[in-house]
């Protein structure tokens, strides 16, 4: 007889639990036949083994065999058994969308699957996950995006045969910036003018930062000095770059005035004061202003010839430009006038005497006073009184010591004689006898002053008070 016959009763196979994995089992039952028994899932050539169990097993076809431990009697399972991978996922498409602006965060990726087993997993970072349930991706940035699909069971995933690069839009680039400062101190008519190539379209333009507002026109005037920051992007509003540093818009150099050296007119009413302004930073050489801003202006930092009055120094550069008032008016003003307080004046004592006087009191003006009685052309003395003089008329002056500010007293002062009597009649009566002396001279006068003194012996007297006198 035959040896006994192995009866294989059941075969049971577990397919991959992944697609490339090789995990999948033949479990192998058996009786009858004798012994122990020997199975193979490689056909009758073996190799064989004492285990009826089978592991490790990658997707394929397997023949089930099993024979006595001695080694007799090979029978085989009536198929073959075929383990396979699980069904594979199929990604029919991937549509990106690039984010709206440079930096954000906004980009999309969705996909679209189908095969494979239940619903699908997917992944936009490698095999490596993080995986979601959803096929759409949002709040992306700019990079690159390797996508992956499985299967629900998290089984055989599959990448998309390329990388998904999602992209900012283009980049504007500033190519450069011209500015042009004020052209005066105080002014807003600076200009910056700004060249841009690449980015997308036409460019809005701002110098005010990222933030608004902002302009089509590549060209800003009407600048006040200041700091500036020059932006530009695309006309969809994307893609904001910055110039590598601000633009600084400043005034023209400002002079500044050191100093301003007055001097009075040396005399009252003459018009030879003068003014010498000193200057320095600024721009180049400078224009120079006793009137005000409004001018005239000149070259030369010396004014001369001035009267007394009120002066605005200023000063600008010799372009023009940024007038600098000096802190304070200047005030050019005579010497101090003196001022006649009294006169007064002596008349000379007797008809034809030179004995008269004029005495002078004066104040205010500077340092001690000189004195005319002869009109502003003097003589002048230190003194102020005047002796000896004739009856006349006298113009009194007086001046400064520095002979400076001549005044005239407000009248001409007038001396005169005293009143000088008027003989009008003298009334002779001779002696009534020779030898008699009882002659009469009787004498009328009028004029002078108060009663008279009668003489008929000459000026040199004797005087009397009566009229009439006896011879």
């Amino acid at each position: 007889s035959d040896p006994p016959l192995p009866v294989i009763t059941s075969v049971t196979p577990s397919n991959p639990t992944d697609c490339g994995a090789e995990n999948g089992t033949i479990s192998i039952l058996a009786n009858a036949g004798t012994g122990a028994f020997q199975y193979s899932i490689t056909g009758a050539a073996g190799p064989w083994q004492s285990s009826p169990s089978f592991t490790g097993l990658a997707p394929g076809s397997y023949e089930v065999w099993v024979r006595n431990a001695t080694p007799t009697c090979p029978v085989d399972w009536a198929s073959a058994i075929q383990l396979s991978d699980p069904p594979l996922p199929v990604i029919s498409s991937v549509t990106p969308t690039n984010p709206t602006d440079c930096g954000a965060e906004n980009g999309t990726i969705s996909i679209l699957a189908n095969a494979g087993t239940g619903a699908f997993q997917y992944s936009i970072s490698g095999a490596g996950g993080p995986w979601q349930s959803s096929p759409s991706f949002t709040g992306i940035s700019v990079g690159s995006y390797e996508v992956w699909l499985r299967n629900a069971t998290a089984t055989c995933p599959v990448e998309w045969a390329s990388v998904i690069q999602l992209s900012d839009p283009p980049m504007p680039v500033i190519s450069s910036v011209t500015p042009n400062n004020p052209t005066d101190c105080g002014a807003e008519n600076g200009t910056i003018s700004i060249l841009a190539n690449a980015g997308t379209g036409t460019f809005q333009y701002s110098i005010s930062g990222a933030a608004e507002p902002w302009q089509t026109s590549a060209s800003f005037t009407g600048l006040a000095p200041g700091s500036y920051e020059v932006w530009v992007r695309n006309a969809t509003a994307t893609c904001p770059v910055e110039w590598a540093s601000a633009i600084q818009l400043s005034d023209p150099p400002m002079p500044v005035i050191s100093s301003v050296t007055p001097n009075n007119p040396t005399d009252c009413g003459a018009e030879d004061g003068t003014i010498s302004i000193l200057a320095n930073a600024g721009n180049g050489t400078f224009q120079y202003s006793i009137s005000g801003a409004a001018g005239p202006w000149q070259t030369s930092a010396s004014f001369t010839g001035l009267a007394p009055g009120i002066y605005e120094v200023w000063v600008r550069n010799a372009t023009a430009t940024c007038p600098i008032e000096w802190a304070s008016v200047v005030q050019l003003s005579d010497p101090p006038l003196p001022v006649i307080i009294s006169v007064t004046p002596s008349n000379p004592t007797d008809c034809g005497a030179e004995n008269g006087t004029i005495v002078i009191i004066a104040s205010a003006g500077t340092g001690t006073f000189q004195y005319s009685i002869s009109g502003a052309a003097g003589p002048w003395q230190t003194s102020a009184s005047f002796t000896g003089l004739a009856p006349g008329n006298y113009e009194v002056w007086v001046r400064n010591a520095t002979a400076t500010c001549p005044v005239e007293w407000a009248s001409v002062v007038q001396l005169s004689d005293p009143p000088l009597p008027v003989i009008t009649s003298v009334t002779p009566s001779n002696p009534t006898d020779c030898g008699a002396e009882n002659g009469t001279i009787s004498i009328l006068a009028n004029a002078g002053t108060g009663a008279f003194q009668y003489s008929i012996t000459g000026a040199a007297g004797p005087w009397q008070s009566r009229p009439s006198l006896r011879v």
